[in-house]
């Protein structure tokens, strides 16, 4: 085997026997000295046999290990957990990692001896390399083998894995290759690399074991494992940074911790050097595919999880490209990163994906992410006689960027909010077609701030057949079986907010009758609708009477007492500050910025005092739903609420957006609102 490593800077250089040590560490201290002696090692294609010689950063280390001749040392018989049928040991760094029963020196059938179990009948469920460690499950016969791997490659039993690799573009999210799929979540991130907790279904996977198939998975999206020198993985002190973390189902139950295994300097494989600045290789510039230069500080803020690259004095000409295009985004020193979706204003691309073979295959991929998010609403798609208004697509959560895809009663409602969904957006409607041979599919542009065009953006009919409506008619939609008006045609404020579902679901349970509650800011009155239902007091206070009129014509269409309601056209301010109190809650849902009879409304400005008079009209054991809409704040909400509110509440609890909204950690330009739950003392 040879082994191929370009030497790293490093204050000091360290030794030609440090740097054969780090780059082979299942090698022996014998074997590395016959190395040196016979001067088997070329750095920079001459020999070296001086093994305290300080190798110069950026030289080319090479040598022959030739694990044929490995005196590896045995194998310690740590017994980590035992079923029917298998054990599960501890493999240390430098064992030969799989059994063969034709030679009797095989050191893993010592384990066999050791463990008092027949050598006939030790099967590994796995292979390991030699440069790998960790929990090993190996069964007590052939038999009892073919049945656990099958087990676990059917998904019966599940596994959890621990693996430190470069870091990918996105925190967490999902994995597929070769028909299985990895949910994965980052738990550190540091300097290029990241240790990614790994939980894969491989239930659909074509071939192969389960760690041979992770180590394919992750190079395949160009992260190969630390130590994985075979798929081009760096290379550190320590091995292989792949663990087994735990195994369950069955009669599994077992999890271990995951080794203090944090690399130190590391050694890139020679063939994968890249002339950047960077100490960790990237993956390599595409040629098939048009590339879009961005600034380095893009790519880095890209790797950290955001999925927008905004253009900047360093962005390349776009005008020739079409929107929608797939582009690699390239650094001006030539370093790749990501495949993205070219767009032509501020925004300049938004990310798609950093595996080249997704990237080819545009269509399919789009289609299997329609899909994903389709199977991620099957709960409210069941359900849609007593809720027919939620969120289908939403957009960079879904991996769809720039497309939103809302169900709203008969209609399916698309709103493009960036010119990245002008070629996948067509994909997805036939798909859409596909699912649901009936549907009508209208289009509404959001592409600008509405606020600063003249004319509201117009919806129209893209899809199905539109016999059954008027374009320009109000729909109804459903939420809980109450029904509300919504204008689907023009502008993107369609008079219903989607992802406050679980919320108003809260009060549905929680409220009784004859309480009394203050909705401000109510727009068009959805909580207003649940509180009369459930036989509560309410004031609603919003400053447009388009609003308030709309409120009414809510409750009249669910044939409530429209005397459980009383309408206050005016600033939100002026109300809680000439308001007597005596709520038993409090709805506090308002804009960002907006002008207002008491002035100009800033949510940053304003909100701590409106909140303590809000406080001040509660009774005891009062509660408040506080909502913000604010994606440039990065204080949470809840730590903002705390402090505001210091010393004046029992206890508080999240208030999320519906999970038909999900969120990306790093983007929250993507996030529907914050909102939490504050309870007062009895």
């Amino acid at each position: 085997m040879k082994i191929s490593v370009t030497i790293p800077f490093e204050e000091p250089q360290a030794t030609l026997r440090h740097y054969i040590e780090r780059a082979w560490p299942e090698g022996s201290k014998s074997e590395i000295s016959t190395i040196i002696s016979t001067r088997k090692a070329t750095v920079d294609g001459r020999p070296e046999g001086h093994s305290d010689r300080r190798l110069p950063a950026g030289a080319t280390l090479e040598f022959e290990a030739d694990e044929s001749e490995a005196s590896y040392e045995l194998p310690d018989a740590v017994d980590l957990g035992r079923g029917e049928g298998w054990v599960v040991v501890e493999k240390s760094i430098g064992t030969v990692g799989h059994a063969d029963h034709s030679d009797p020196m095989n050191h893993v059938l010592y384990l066999a001896d050791l463990l008092g179990v027949d050598r006939e009948e030790f099967f590994p469920l796995w292979d390991m390399p030699v440069n790998c460690g960790g929990p090993w499950p190996i069964a007590m016969s052939k038999a009892d083998a073919t049945r656990l791997r099958e087990a676990i490659m059917k998904g019966e039993v599940k596994t959890t894995w621990t693996v430190v690799a470069p870091a990918p573009s996105i925190p967490r999210g999902e994995f597929k290759y070769n028909g299985f799929v990895v949910h994965y979540g980052t738990t550190r991130k540091e300097k290029g690399l990241a240790e990614l907790q790994l939980n894969p279904d491989f239930a659909g996977a074509k071939a192969g074991d389960p760690l041979t198939s992770l180590l394919d998975l992750l190079a395949r999206y160009e992260i190969p494992a630390v130590g994985d020198r075979e798929r081009g993985g760096l290379i550190a002190e320590g091995g292989l940074r792949l663990h087994l973390t735990a195994i369950y189902g069955a009669d599994f139950g077992h999890s271990w911790n995951a080794p203090n295994w944090w690399p130190g300097q590391l050694l890139a494989p020679e063939e994968l050097e890249q002339q950047s600045e960077t100490s960790l290789p990237e993956a390599r510039r595409d040629h098939g595919i048009p590339s879009l230069t961005v600034s380095r500080k893009t790519l880095e803020v890209m790797a950290d999880g955001h999925p927008w690259a905004l253009a900047d004095k360093e962005t390349g000409g776009r005008d020739s490209i079409k929107q929608g295009t797939v582009v690699q985004l390239v650094s001006p020193q030539g370093q790749p990163g990501p495949y993205a979706l070219l767009e032509h204003g501020k925004v300049a691309a938004r990310y798609f994906t950093r595996d080249a073979s997704l990237a080819r295959s545009f269509t399919e991929e789009v289609t299997y992410r329609l899909n994903r998010a389709i199977a991620r609403r099957r709960d409210l798609l069941k359900n849609t006689e007593t809720t027919d208004v939620f969120r289908l697509v939403h957009a960079e959560a879904d991996g769809l960027p720039g497309l939103e895809i809302e169900r709203m009663g008969t209609l399916l409602r698309a709103v493009i909010t960036g010119g990245a969904a002008n070629r996948l957006k067509g994909i997805a409607y036939e798909n859409i077609l596909q699912h649901d041979p009936g549907a009508l599919i209208i289009e509404a542009p959001h592409l600008r701030d509405v606020r600063q065009e003249k004319n509201l953006p117009q919806a129209r009919v893209v899809k199905g057949n539109a016999y059954h409506v008027i374009p320009g008619d109000r729909t109804i939609g459903r939420e809980h079986g109450l029904k509300y008006w919504l204008e689907p045609w023009e502008g993107i404020d369609v008079g219903f907010f989607a992802d406050q579902r679980d919320n108003r679901k809260r009060l549905l349970e929680t409220v009784k009758p004859g309480e009394r509650w203050l909705n401000l800011f109510c727009h068009t009155g959805a909580f207003s609708v649940v509180l009369a239902h459930c036989g509560a007091e309410v004031v609603s206070v919003d400053l447009s009477k388009r609003y308030l009129d709309w409120l009414q014509e809510n409750l009249e269409l669910n044939d409530l007492d429209v005397s459980l309601n009383t309408n206050f056209a005016e600033d939100a301010r002026e109300y809680v500050a000439r308001s007597k109190g005596g709520y038993d809650g409090i709805i506090v849902d308002p804009p960002t910025a907006a002008q207002g009879s008491a002035g100009f409304w800033s949510v940053r400005k304003d909100y701590e005092k409106l909140l303590l008079e809000c406080h001040a009209l509660l009774n005891p054991g009062g509660v408040m739903l506080i909502c913000r809409n604010d994606k440039q704040q990065k204080e949470p909400l809840r730590q903002f609420v705390e402090q505001t509110l210091k010393g004046k509440f029992e206890r508080i609890e999240d208030a999320p957006a519906a999970a038909d909204y999900p969120g990306l950690t790093g983007f929250p330009e993507g996030d529907a609102f914050d909102g939490v739950w504050v309870y007062t003392s009895p």
